[in-house]
């Protein structure tokens, strides 16, 4: 792994995108209700899952061109036409979900039963084409990884604590696209977590001298914090 940003410049990173980091959490929020809903047999799963799709291309679009996507009216909220537009600035293959970009609109639509564009059909077996389609937007999402690797999505995954909340329980139910992208994820997301947990609350709390003297005077070298950082991983690996 290769450390590239300070915590600082992490946080201006975040900050300089904000608007697709925000689009981003609320993305993985509805992946997370979507997934729960779904395997309680609640078709309302599929309509938030169009709207997680949504969002995460809106998001990506905003870091690809810095300003907000051009789709007016209902085409804003057809992951196919969004999709389209990405594609005109940046294309990431994302041709071969087509079918199920265009289903996720009708899904979207099901939310009324007026809407003569709902899918007559609504199948919760969708899922897992929408897990596909979903970890392979988490992996493109242009964001250096000390952004993209701090995110909800990572820290429900691996960090304890959000097992509380059962986001841990429903990203990983049963989701097969994850299983086997969970090992390279972990390693990268748990390398990042220490970095932003416990070196910053080293510094933050004092400890960067007694960091710097037991390393001969390079405690806030981040080389140093990287080779720490993979040392702590490949212990948690032999665990």
């Amino acid at each position: 792994m290769e450390l590239r940003l300070t915590n600082e410049e992490s946080m201006n990173f975040s900050r300089e995108h904000s608007e697709a980091m925000l689009l981003s959490m609320q993305a993985i929020e509805d992946y997370v209700s979507a997934r729960c809903c779904i395997f309680n047999n609640l078709f309302t799963g599929l309509t938030i899952a169009s709207q997680a799709i949504e969002k995460m291309l809106k998001a990506i679009i905003y870091m690809e061109t810095k300003q907000k996507f051009k789709v007016k009216g209902n085409d804003r909220h057809k992951p196919f036409k969004l999709k389209e537009e990405l594609k005109q600035a940046k294309d990431y293959n994302l041709d071969r979900f087509d079918d199920l970009l265009k289903r996720l609109y009708g899904y979207y639509q099901a939310r009324y039963p007026d809407n003569d564009d709902k899918n007559k059909q609504l199948l919760l077996s969708d899922i897992n084409e929408i897990d596909e389609l979903w970890i392979y937007l988490i992996e493109i999402f242009p964001a250096p990884d000390e952004v993209k690797y701090r995110n909800v999505f990572f820290s429900c995954l691996f960090y304890n604590p959000s097992k509380r909340l059962g986001y841990h329980k429903w990203l990983k139910f049963n989701n097969k696209a994850l299983q086997t992208k969970l090992p390279e994820m972990k390693k990268r997301s748990t390398f990042q977590i220490i970095l932003l947990f416990v070196f910053s609350l080293f510094i933050a709390h004092g400890y960067g001298q007694s960091i710097n003297r037991a390393s001969g005077g390079f405690g806030n070298n981040w080389q140093i914090n990287y080779q720490l950082g993979d040392l702590m991983i490949n212990q948690l690996q032999r665990e």
